[in-house]
């Protein structure tokens, strides 16, 4: 039975989707909407994630890490799902700075539904002053 997509399809077409986009992106307006750094004189952008710092060429998306020999696992260089996950974001993602504020999960109520979140979601309270940098945390009491 041919169903008329590769068995990749959940893989490949994406990735052409975003790399395509990528591709037609100023990588100056990436840098500056995502907070991404990017060097024109190697026509890259450095990322840092998981523990490991890579270079990504524009416009080829090309991926190489440049540290974190002791990780052995480079997730960005190895992966589909997170090299299109690192793509989405280039092409559609910007860089959103923490407010300070703390939130409860009753804040976040339509992430959870159904009885079974019911308990989760009264006992889980999600304090972002606990996640901000010791620098912050000082102005904030302050």
């Amino acid at each position: 039975m041919d169903f008329g997509y590769e068995k990749d399809s959940k893989e490949r077409l994406p990735f052409e989707h975003y790399l395509k986009a990528y591709q037609d992106l100023n990588p100056e307006d990436i840098s500056q909407r995502t907070g991404i750094p990017y060097d024109g004189e190697t026509s890259s952008f450095t990322l840092r994630l998981m523990g490991v710092t890579y270079r990504i060429t524009h416009p080829g998306y090309e991926v190489f890490h440049l540290d974190g020999e002791g990780a052995g696992w480079f997730p960005l260089e190895e992966k589909p799902n997170a090299r299109i996950l690192v793509l989405r974001f280039l092409t559609e993602g910007a860089a959103a700075p923490a407010s300070g504020k703390s939130r409860g999960a009753r804040y976040i109520s339509n992430s959870f539904r159904g009885d079974a979140f019911s308990g989760l979601r009264m006992g889980l309270e999600i304090n972002w002053r606990n996640l901000q940098p010791l620098w912050i945390k000082s102005e904030v009491r302050s």
